[in-house]
């Protein structure tokens, strides 16, 4: 196989592009958007194509003369839907075997559904969210696979393991005293290992049920928060009791409530992007409107109501009042209270039977792994490690 991987350079592409090299089993293209965050791909003295995944001919370009398609590639919402056409055109002019893609199980909804437990319950999006156009790439890829293109598609949930932003995300939070467990931390958690998904991609590559259709990939078995914390507090150096609040406290902070509340904060923006005077100084000042638009990109993975607040100050809507805080609490990070409120687990039967997937790491050995990786990153039990800690606390 002569395989491009788009997409190299993010945490995924990245680990499967190291994994497949060191194999040696086939050879491989490593298709990157920027230079910016090749240094883990750079570092191995490989040749690297860059292409851009909205540009038709770059695509042809850069599968030129291979039998297999990865997209790992992440971007804007224009990226996602441009970037999956014309990958899809390419696998259907050019000789190409295989495309693996990566979907994502927030096509489901936040929170999913309990029928979402299998990949044939019903999607549910909001419309021009994140969610809506990693929706409409599955939609295009069935399609193409209707019109016979071969494709397997692997639905994923937040990447954990070595390198993963989102565990270092939950540690920092730990660290800031910002982390609530929900019902002390009985929530089922489902994590996708960076190693468990780029396997799973391996297996794509040689799966005969090729029909674009949604296919689970995560660490399997039966995890909770609870587990993940009491893995991850001694890396953020927390002896004490990790704070618990009842589901019905973490829905009111999700919902907006109290000063955790992301609409909360948001209100404020809302109220601002309101005033006719701000919306006159961003109108006059391009260079001010280009950056809001650029804030707004940052965030276009948020739901609708995340992104209103920037959309009405540069499309000129109104305002709206901010939701009214029922008193003071705690400042938790309402992501993980609102990623505990899922509840449902996303079952790999279906990955089990098509791929013969089983998960090389569950979310112990995933959590092991990880701890490892950032004790070592951090230097931690090295000469010096006490004096680092003074300085950043």
């Amino acid at each position: 196989m002569k395989i491009a991987i788009f997409g190299a350079s993010g945490l995924v592409g990245a680990t499967l592009t190291e994994r497949m090299l060191a194999s040696g089993e086939h050879e491989i293209v490593p298709i990157i958007h920027t230079a910016g965050n090749a240094w883990r791909l750079a570092r191995l003295g490989i040749p690297l194509t860059q292409a851009d995944v909205t540009d038709r001919d770059d695509v042809l370009r850069a599968v030129d003369g291979c039998t297999h398609v990865i997209n790992c590639a992440l971007g804007s919402n224009l990226a996602l839907v441009t970037g999956i056409r014309n990958l899809l055109a390419a696998c259907a002019t050019q000789p190409i075997e295989r495309l693996v893609h990566l979907s994502s199980v927030l096509v489901y909804g936040e929170p999913p559904s309990p029928e979402s437990e299998s990949e044939d319950a019903q999607p549910i999006v909001e419309k021009g969210s994140y969610q809506d156009f990693k929706l409409r790439q599955d939609v295009l890829v069935e399609e193409a696979c209707d019109q016979g293109v071969r494709a397997v598609n692997l639905c994923i949930p937040n990447v954990s393991g070595v390198y993963s932003r989102y565990i270092l995300d939950v540690v920092a939070s730990l660290r800031a005293g910002t982390f609530a467990l929900v019902d002390d931390g009985a929530a089922p958690v489902v994590l996708g290992d960076v190693a468990n998904i780029a396997h799973a991609l391996e297996l794509g590559l040689h799966c005969e049920e090729a029909d674009g259709k949604r296919i689970f990939i995560n660490d399997g078995g039966e995890g909770t928060w609870g587990d993940v914390v009491r893995a991850l507090a001694p890396l953020a150096g927390r002896t004490d009791p990790i704070p618990s609040i009842s589901r019905d406290e973490a829905m009111d902070i999700v919902s907006g409530g109290g000063q955790g509340g992301v609409k909360a904060h948001l209100g404020t923006l809302r109220r601002i992007a309101g005033l006719e005077t701000v919306k006159d100084i961003v109108k006059q000042n391009p260079d001010l409107t280009r950056e809001f638009r650029s804030l707004r990109a940052r965030y276009e993975g948020l739901p609708g109501w995340a992104a209103k607040p920037l959309t009405s100050l540069l499309k000129g809507g109104g305002g709206g009042a901010a939701p009214k805080p029922t008193g003071p609490r705690p400042n938790y990070d309402a992501r993980f209270l609102q990623h505990q409120l899922r509840g449902v687990r996303h079952r790999i039967d279906k990955a089990q039977r098509v791929l013969g997937y089983e998960p090389p790491y569950d979310l112990e050995a995933s959590m092991t792994a990880f701890t490892a990786w950032y004790r070592t990153v951090q230097g931690y039990d090295e000469p010096g490690w006490d004096l680092f800690q003074e300085l950043i606390s």
